[in-house]
């Protein structure tokens, strides 16, 4: 062995990469759950954004809920007059009118047993299914 060889020997090496795989094996599993918390925060955004619209309308209307057919004048309370982006494909997707169903971060407005004009049930679906904030007018 030579006194003056310089650079890193098998062993420092191999101390640096089991030290690097624990790091990275504690990094990862955090972001993506990091990741999923973000997402369902987004969707929770989406909704309370889609209330605001139709108390908006409703304002509007003389206290009168939309229906289905007035889904594009309820867009129009919408930032930009867009739909929401869903967090999930990062496109912006129409919301759904009817019962819960659809692709993570799907939002829609259920019919409330009083019906569409008397009031609204806003749900939305998370990474795991139907998220529990629902937000209605009861």
């Amino acid at each position: 062995m030579r006194l003056n060889a310089k650079g890193f020997n098998l062993i420092e090496l191999m101390v640096v990469v089991a030290v690097l795989s624990v790091l990275f094996s504690i990094a990862i599993p955090n972001y993506y759950a990091m990741k999923a918390r973000a997402q369902e925060a987004i969707v929770s955004s989406n909704m309370y954004t889609f209330q605001i619209a139709i108390i908006h309308y409703s304002i509007d209307r003389g206290g009168i809920y939309p229906t289905p057919a007035d889904d594009a004048a309820v867009r129009s309370f919408m930032p930009n007059n867009l739909y929401p982006e869903n967090p999930f494909t990062d496109m912006a997707e129409p919301w759904v009118w009817g019962p819960v169903g659809g692709s993570p971060g799907t939002i829609g407005n259920a019919q409330p047993p009083t019906g569409y004009t008397r009031g609204y049930q806003i749900w939305g679906i998370g990474r795991a299914g139907v998220m529990p904030l629902h937000l209605d007018n009861d």
